[in-house]
C-alpha cells in the first residue's frame, strides 16, 4: 500500500513538470503561428496601403520561418517600383530576421546583383557586391539603421562601364528630435575605404584626381530639411531638400590618400538649379602633395610663376641666391601657393598642417585667390 502511494507520487512529481512543458511548448507553438500569421497579415496590408499610394512592392517567392525564437522572411527576386518617384530597384534575394522577444530589431541581408533604373524602364544602373548586411531599430523616436557593404562595384547598366569601386562601405543614420524648421534631423555617419569613382573623374575637372585615385574617407554630419526617408530618386529627394532650406553641417570630415590627409568642417546647402553653396574649412596634411595632385601652380598668377621659373637660374649664378628670393628651390612654389590659398599652420592628428577655407558659389569651388573648379550640380 505504501509503495502503491510511493509511485503514484512519484508519477506526479514527474509527470506534472513534463506536461507544463508540453503545454507551454503548445501555446508557444501556437503563439509563434499565430504571431507569424499576423506579421504576414500585416505585411499585406502594408504592401496593399503602399500600392494605393504608387508603391509597388513585389517577391517571386516568399518564405516564413524561424520557430521558435525568430521569425524569419526570405522575399526571392525581390522588387519595388515607385510610380510617383520614377524609380524600380530589383535584387536576387533578400532576407529579414526579427527576435521574438525584440520584434521592433530587424536585420537583414540582400544578395547581388542590385539594379537601379526608372520605373518601367531597363535598369540604368547595376551594383555587385561580396556581401551587403544591415539593421533596423525601429522605436519611435530611436530610428536607426545601419548597413554594411563588402567590395561595392557600381557600374552603368548598359554600357557595363564602371562608376564607382570601394573596398569596404559603411552607414549609419539616426533620426534626432524635430529641428527648428519643422523637419527631422538626420544624423549621418559614413565611412568608405580605398574608394574611387572614375565615371567622375572627367566632369571634376582639377578635383579629378581626389575621385580617380583610392582614398578613404569618412563622414559625420547632420541632415537639415528632409521631409521623409523613403525610395525616390536621388534628384527628386535633393531637390525637396533644396526647396525646405535644408543643409548639410559637415561636423566631421577626413579624407586621406597616402601621405595627403584632409580634415573638413563646415556647412553645404544646394541652390534652386542643384549646385553647392557653402564654406568648408580644409585642414590638409602634406600640402605640397594637394597642390602637385590639383595643379595648383598652373593656376597661379603669372608673375607669381614667372619669378618661380628664375630660382634655378639665380641658383647657377650664386649657389643659394634662389632660396633667399624665393625659399628653397623645392618648397618655394608650396609657400606662394600657400599664400595665395590663404593657408594658415595648423596641427592635424600631431602633424604639421596647413588650413584654408573653401567656398563653393553656385558650383563654383575657390581657395583663397585661386578658382580650383567647378562641382556639376546635383540635379
Amino acid at each position: 500500500m505504501n509503495r502503491q502511494d510511493g509511485s503514484g507520487n512519484w508519477r506526479w512529481l514527474v509527470g506534472v513538470p513534463v506536461a507544463i512543458v508540453v503545454v507551454a511548448g503548445v501555446l508557444w507553438s501556437g503563439l509563434w503561428y499565430w504571431a507569424a500569421g499576423t506579421a504576414e497579415h500585416m505585411m499585406t496590408g502594408w504592401r496593399d496601403r503602399e500600392a494605393r499610394a504608387g508603391r509597388t512592392y513585389n517577391c517571386a517567392t516568399i518564405s516564413v520561418g524561424g520557430f521558435p525564437t525568430r521569425f524569419a522572411v526570405t522575399c526571392g527576386d525581390p522588387s519595388v517600383e515607385d510610380r510617383r518617384a520614377g524609380v524600380s530597384m530589383a535584387a536576387k534575394s533578400l532576407s529579414a530576421v526579427s527576435q521574438v522577444f525584440e520584434p521592433t530589431v530587424v536585420s537583414g541581408q540582400i544578395d547581388p546583383p542590385v539594379t537601379i533604373g526608372p520605373a518601367g524602364g531597363a535598369p540604368a544602373a547595376t551594383m555587385e557586391f561580396a556581401s551587403a548586411h544591415g539593421e533596423l531599430r525601429a522605436m519611435p523616436g530611436t530610428e536607426r539603421l545601419a548597413v554594411a557593404v563588402d567590395h561595392p562595384l557600381l557600374k552603368d547598366a548598359a554600357s557595363g562601364v564602371t562608376m564607382a569601386t570601394a573596398d569596404q562601405m559603411e552607414l549609419r543614420s539616426r533620426f534626432a528630435a524635430d529641428g527648428t524648421d519643422g523637419h527631422p534631423i538626420l544624423n549621418l555617419e559614413i565611412d568608405v575605404h580605398d574608394t574611387k569613382a572614375p565615371a567622375v573623374v572627367r566632369e571634376l575637372g582639377h578635383l579629378g584626381p581626389l575621385a580617380g585615385d583610392g582614398a578613404d574617407v569618412n563622414v559625420v554630419a547632420r541632415l537639415h530639411g528632409l521631409s521623409e526617408l523613403s525610395l525616390k530618386p536621388l534628384s527628386q529627394q535633393l531637390r525637396e531638400i533644396q526647396a525646405a532650406g535644408g543643409r548639410l553641417e559637415v561636423t566631421n570630415a577626413r579624407l586621406q590618400q597616402g601621405e595627403l590627409i584632409v580634415g573638413a568642417t563646415g556647412a553645404l546647402s544646394l541652390t534652386p538649379r542643384g549646385a553647392l553653396s557653402g564654406d568648408l574649412e580644409l585642414t590638409v596634411v602634406d600640402i605640397s602633395r594637394l597642390i602637385a595632385l590639383l595643379d595648383l601652380e598652373r593656376m597661379l598668377p603669372r608673375e607669381v610663376r614667372d619669378v618661380n621659373r628664375l630660382v634655378p637660374a639665380l641658383n647657377r649664378l650664386l649657389p643659394g641666391l634662389g632660396g633667399v628670393v624665393h625659399g628653397t628651390e623645392t618648397e618655394g612654389i608650396v609657400n606662394i601657393a600657400v599664400a595665395v590659398l590663404g593657408g594658415r599652420p595648423a596641427e592635424f592628428e600631431g602633424r604639421q598642417a596647413m588650413t584654408m577655407t573653401v567656398h563653393f558659389d553656385d558650383g563654383a569651388a575657390q581657395i583663397g585667390k585661386i578658382r580650383i573648379g567647378e562641382v556639376p550640380p546635383l540635379y
